[in-house]
């Protein structure tokens, strides 16, 4: 996952669209485990906390489980 970040919207944001455009590319797939927090926030020097509302909004939009193991769904593109 590239680090760069833009100015243009939240850092959370930029890594939740991050994750569904690597679900779309195929780079995860349904039932891949999701990087934990902890070393996604230290692999981009993120607070864990960016990092968990990135998740969650994933969550929100049923592109990931949630749980200790987040993993992705099987949500379908909405057109």
């Amino acid at each position: 996952m590239d680090s760069t970040w833009n100015d243009n919207q939240p850092i959370y944001r930029q890594l939740r669209d991050k994750v569904v455009a690597m679900i779309l590319e195929g780079t995860l797939a349904e039932g891949d485990a999701l990087p934990s927090v902890r070393s996604v926030a230290a692999e981009h020097t993120l607070n864990p906390l960016t990092v968990l509302k990135g998740y969650q909004q994933l969550v929100d939009e049923d592109w990931s489980r949630s749980g200790a193991a987040a993993a992705c769904s099987s949500r379908r593109v909405r057109v």
